[in-house]
């Protein structure tokens, strides 16, 4: 899980990703975000999972595990569960996973190459084209998932209706209207406060600027979103004057999420594990996901500076 959240922020297709080309137009580009973002982040994914490789007992010397396994109703699920595993593949899956992989490496070509894109008139900026005339970025990537979406209905010959009722659909959904309302709160607070953050923050971030990766860490604490927390305070990091390599370095800070255990896939992967040893513990904050997460993200951040300073 912390892994997954760590690769939003390393992802050419992501929301965040999309919001930080944005922001830092005309000074990065999305090649220059992977180079340091992937490798920083499989480097703290690595240190995260290191550092809890050894920690609990073996399922099968776990006794809370093996008390479990005494009820005959909850082995008989664990032994559905794990059967269910070996399920055969629905037709299509394969072509829709090889359409997705084309759509990211056009995304990755078309970010490392923009001259490759389309441009058009110089005038006046607006949602999908900057003032020079290019396409903006964020604007590519949704174009190019949104057609990729199409061609799997195409090609694998899925009805619309059953993509409407699917769970992972569903979750999507109430996930883009509710990040559409922490975004606006946020950008309104943040628009409402900026002098007074700017100027709390201002001569700590200048002092050291690696401590604005606390900041993204807490807010992303409360919003639940790399996206909304990359549009709330990253604008504050260029208007503070932040070098762009740096505030890249800082992106994978932006994963603060699961330190509120509240986050869908934080919740749905406690439920995932009929076993019992994922969990949330009896203080609210010491469940499974703290140690590795705090590690994997603190680890990431360290490595981006490293990488910005090698491959800028």
């Amino acid at each position: 899980m912390v892994a997954s959240h760590l690769g939003i922020t390393a992802s050419p297709i992501s929301a965040a990703t999309a919001a930080m080309i944005t922001i830092l137009a005309g000074q990065i580009e999305l090649v220059q975000i992977l180079k340091v973002c992937i490798p920083a982040c499989l480097v703290g994914i690595l240190a995260g999972v290191a550092v809890v490789w050894k920690k609990g007992k073996e399922l099968e010397k776990d006794p809370v595990f093996l008390e479990k396994m005494k009820d005959p109703e909850f082995a008989k699920e664990i032994d559905a569960h794990s059967a269910s595993d070996d399920a055969p593949l629905k037709p299509g899956a394969k072509i829709s996973v090889i359409i997705f992989a084309i759509a990211v490496l056009l995304i990755v070509l078309v970010g490392a190459f923009p001259n490759l894109l389309p441009s058009f008139e110089p005038g006046a900026a607006n949602l999908s084209v900057n003032a020079n005339g290019t396409i903006k970025m964020a604007a590519v990537i949704e174009l190019v998932m949104l057609g990729a979406a199409a061609l799997m209905l195409l090609f694998t010959k899925t009805a619309t209706t059953d993509v409407a009722k699917a769970s992972l659909f569903t979750a999507g959904a109430q996930a883009v209207i509710s990040i559409f309302g922490v975004v606006w709160m946020s950008a309104t607070f943040m628009e409402a406060n900026s002098a007074t953050i700017e100027g709390a923050l201002g001569d700590m971030v200048k002092a050291a600027p690696w401590t604005f990766a606390i900041a993204l860490f807490i807010l992303s604490m409360l919003l639940f979103s790399q996206a909304a927390t990359t549009k709330a305070l990253m604008p504050l990091g260029v208007l503070l004057g932040i070098s762009p390599q740096h505030l890249v370095a800082m992106f994978p800070a932006t994963n603060g999420d699961f330190v509120l255990p509240g986050y869908p896939t934080l919740l749905a992967a406690i439920n995932f594990d009929r076993t019992g040893s994922t969990y949330i513990g009896k203080y609210l904050i010491n469940h499974s996901f703290m140690i590795p997460g705090l590690v994997a993200v603190s680890v990431t951040v360290a490595s981006g500076f490293l990488f910005a300073h090698l491959f800028w």
